[in-house]
């Protein structure tokens, strides 16, 4: 069996890609980044075909003039993808960017599967402009013509692989069946994810690793992190600044407030600030399935995560972490306050969250199951929905 993969980023396609070449399985992995970018990624170079003039110009334009340029940089991605897709039985792409290869797989006899990092993408627009209106932005709708594009593929794919059961509900929703939707969580790298150091015990240090958008519910940990109680506390908001009004806004708190903001990071320092983190949260209003949660608890970090991150893949509550609503500013606060109060509980709960990370065996298991998958799918056998 020979798979092709197809992403403009990165994603999780790398940590596939090698699962798959270690299975002898990778017949291609067509990516936007640069060759020059990829020398070290000894495993997968005979196996990448590098177009980076259908994405990078349109990722340099988008962070250095604001601007909106999804659907151009997914649809051109996809055209000249299209024109690569080599011989396979089953072609994976990430939803929006492979309309056209997918068709162009499928006329060579090929199997389609739509990944899914995030929630079905209408139920991820909406979301997201609920959330916009209850904090008084406006923000665009997610481009209709990426959300056109994207339902197209969701129609002709085979199967549509989601991260987690929030992924999942939000397809079932939208009234899909089950049998089209396969939950496989992500792995974790143990070899990069581990801890580096100990918390400070006389510290309270709350880490976020992602986008600072409204999407990634910022604004709800900003006024949680602000009522917490504690001497010595900080916040670190990690990551690149999302196109937004809202951005601006988490700046003047920082201004005002112990917060960092460090931007984007290596994943080395990254594992440096979970590891003498006290907390990790994610308090996402919609994201498919936030990888870093696996991260953080990798580093023996505990998790306070939203319900609409996967969290419930992941976490037992009150055992290596706690699961709150979204855009519920006061229960994400009393996690917060419980854990400033009590050393006791943030190291039982600590030991906790590494133990689970390192059962989860890195990103083994999440091979296995979509070569399970693929088998399926090519032996023409049963093919309905599993999840763990």
């Amino acid at each position: 069996m020979k798979v092709a993969l197809s992403a403009p980023a990165k994603y999780h396609f790398f940590e596939l890609g090698r699962e798959l070449v270690r299975r002898n399985c990778l017949s291609a992995l067509m990516t936007g980044y640069p060759a020059f970018k990829l020398k070290h990624e000894v495993e997968l170079g005979p196996y990448f075909c590098s177009l980076p003039w259908a994405h990078l110009p349109y990722r340099f334009l988008a962070s250095r003039f604001n601007v909106n340029l999804e659907y151009w940089d997914k649809s051109l991605f996809d055209r000249f993808a299209s024109k690569r897709v080599p011989e396979c039985d089953v072609f994976m792409g990430i939803a929006a960017s492979m309309l056209f290869s997918s068709r162009a797989a499928r006329d060579r006899g090929a199997k389609v599967v739509v990944d899914r990092p995030c929630s079905h993408i209408e139920v991820q627009n909406r979301l997201i402009q609920e959330e916009a209106k209850r904090e008084g932005y406006r923000l665009k709708e997610i481009d209709s013509r990426v959300r056109d594009r994207e339902m197209a593929e969701y129609s002709e794919a085979d199967l549509i692989t989601v991260p987690s059961l929030f992924s999942a509900r939000s397809f079932y929703a939208q009234g899909f069946p089950e049998e089209k939707i396969r939950v496989i969580p992500y792995g974790v790298d143990l070899t990069v994810f581990f801890p580096t150091a100990q918390p400070d015990p006389s510290e309270f240090i709350v880490v976020y690793a992602g986008q600072i958008s409204l999407r990634k519910g910022i604004v709800h940990l900003i006024r949680a992190f602000e009522k917490v109680k504690h001497a010595n506390k900080k916040l670190i908001l990690i990551g690149s600044d999302g196109a937004e009004p809202f951005v601006a806004q988490a700046r003047q708190f920082a201004q005002r407030m112990s917060i960092e903001l460090p931007g984007h990071v290596p994943q080395t320092v990254l594992r440096d600030h979970m590891s003498r983190a006290t907390v990790f949260v994610l308090p996402s209003i919609e994201d498919g399935y936030g990888l870093v949660m696996t991260q953080a608890m990798a580093c023996g970090c505990p998790v306070v995560a939203t319900t609409n991150t996967g969290a419930d893949m992941l976490i037992t509550e009150g055992t290596d972490g706690y699961i709150v609503p979204p855009a519920d500013d006061q229960a994400l606060f009393k996690r917060l306050q419980a854990l400033a109060d009590s050393p006791e509980l943030r190291s039982k709960l600590s030991t906790a969250a590494l133990t689970r990370a390192q059962k989860i065996a890195g990103w083994t298991e999440y091979g296995d199951q979509i070569v399970d998958m693929f088998q399926e799918l090519t032996d023409g056998s049963d093919s309905s929905p599993r999840s763990n």
